[in-house]
């Protein structure tokens, strides 16, 4: 919350963008937005999530998924401060508010869909699987094979 308010701030306050105010806001929140998740995603990668069963899964996909989660509530998080700002509230209030609702949803999204437990694919339990008829086979050519030496 304090990266993206900092990010934001910064941006829509000290950075001058050749658009309207309306883009203005929006690239200051899309830069703001980016740069927390990332913020987010370090720490949370490595000490909240880590003992989730998810955390097996390779880092770049825990990153894309984490974004995923953040990209949903990201837009929930525009609609709201967006929605805030345009009925007159300041725009760094405006987005304060917004973040705070939004975390909790992000929190449990996390749980539900980033670091969710791996399902194999349905195919890979046929695979691991034994098959009778091979091991019949194993037997028979087994025993095939002793009844040959024992006739040498």
């Amino acid at each position: 919350m304090v990266v993206n308010l900092v990010v934001f701030s910064l941006v829509y306050y000290q950075v001058s963008w050749p658009a309207n105010q309306r883009w203005h806001y929006v690239l200051a929140f899309a830069t703001a937005s980016e740069v927390s998740i990332m913020a987010n995603f370090f720490p949370n990668d490595a000490i909240t999530f880590r003992h989730l069963p998810g955390h097996s899964r390779p880092w770049l996909v825990r990153c894309i998924r984490f974004h995923a989660t953040y990209l949903l509530g990201t837009l929930l998080q525009l609609l709201l401060s967006f929605s805030l700002h345009l009925l007159g509230c300041p725009a760094v209030f405006a987005q304060a508010l917004a973040i705070a609702l939004v975390t909790a949803f992000n929190f449990a999204f996390h749980h539900i869909f980033t670091y969710h437990r791996e399902r194999e694919h349905p195919l890979q339990n046929l695979a691991n699987q034994r098959n009778p008829m091979d091991e019949a086979a194993q037997e028979h050519e087994t025993d095939a094979l002793t009844s040959n030496v024992t006739i040498l």
